[in-house]
């Protein structure tokens, strides 16, 4: 019986010691304590595991950019352009957002295709639209068979890139940016003006607001870039009074939103109607060296987040 109870001592006493060592060989000292820090992501925010060993370098952070599409009916092919630019540079879009045919733009290249397909696609739309008057019945028919017919089962969350888009939501009656829900829907909605007896439950945000660059900063943008193909100039080949006023609403708001955006480049179209493809072949061309500047810019932009980060080290 003595032999035993010594046996169990022993036992006991190297379970006591061997709990006070680290596991493995590896100390603990040699990682930091992991932290969860937002990652926007499918509409939502989820912890992402940060710990790494002291020793071991940690890779430079990069600012989430995000990028608004701004409205201009067939002007807005002038977006690929640019597009076309950030991707040849590797300029990360971590969130896109985007209203009227800024919105179906943005939802495009979310959706993972790249600058060159969404311009074959606009193209075509372009060519089925031509004389037609903006907004109008034939025109809409097209609109939806020949730009949003790919997300008529698509939702806003499931994307390839965060994206947002604004509505006007008559039930809140405010302007609402969604995160989640029918894609479909939404880029209808960009099409469809509100009033009292509508039916539907939203309508185009353009007539409260176009850039949401506020709202966009809180949901984490480290840098917010607007685009711009309005400038001061409309122009329209079939003539519409209501258009005319439409789109002269929009341009004063965005002298008004323009303080809630790091950047707000103007893409060279002023000549081009917004509902023909007059002009567009030279303005094009134009874009091709514009478009590299604001591309210069945004990366100075980017040099100079990564400078301050540093400092708050």
């Amino acid at each position: 019986m003595r032999p035993i109870l010594l046996l169990l001592i022993f036992i006991l006493s190297c379970s006591s010691t061997s709990s006070k060592n680290e596991p493995l060989g590896v100390s603990l000292n040699d990682f930091e304590v992991g932290k969860a820090k937002p990652q926007i992501k499918n509409d939502s925010y989820g912890p992402e595991y940060t710990g790494v060993r002291q020793n071991q370098e940690v890779g430079e952070k990069e600012p989430i950019i995000a990028l608004v599409l701004g409205p201009g009916l067939n002007r807005t092919l002038g977006y690929t352009y640019f597009l076309k630019s950030l991707t040849r540079n590797n300029i990360k879009i971590t969130i896109i957002s985007g209203s009227g045919m800024g919105a179906v733009v943005a939802s495009h290249f979310a959706a993972g295709k790249s600058p060159e397909k969404i311009e074959w696609l606009f193209y075509k739309f372009l060519n089925e639209v031509k004389g037609k008057r903006a907004f109008s019945s034939t025109w809409i028919n097209e609109l939806e068979n020949k730009l949003l017919h790919d997300f008529k089962n698509a939702s806003i969350q499931e994307l390839d890139i965060t994206l947002v888009i604004p509505v006007f939501n008559k039930k809140k009656f405010k302007v609402t940016n969604l995160k989640r829900g029918s894609l479909y829907s939404s880029l209808r909605a960009q099409f469809m003006f509100y009033h009292p007896k509508m039916k539907e439950n939203i309508s185009t945000p353009l007539q409260w607001a176009v850039y949401n660059g506020k709202y966009l900063k809180k949901l984490g943008a480290d840098i917010v870039i607007g685009v711009d193909v309005l400038a001061d100039k409309i122009e329209l080949e079939v003539e519409d009074g209501f258009l005319y006023g439409y789109y002269g609403k929009m341009i004063r708001k965005i002298k008004k939103e323009r303080k809630d955006l790091d950047h707000l480049f103007t893409l060279p179209f002023f000549d081009v109607p917004l509902d023909s493809e007059k002009n567009l072949p030279k303005n094009i061309q134009l874009m091709k060296h514009v478009s590299e500047e604001m591309v210069a810019s945004i990366k100075d932009s980017i040099v100079d987040w990564k400078q301050r980060q540093a400092k708050l080290r």
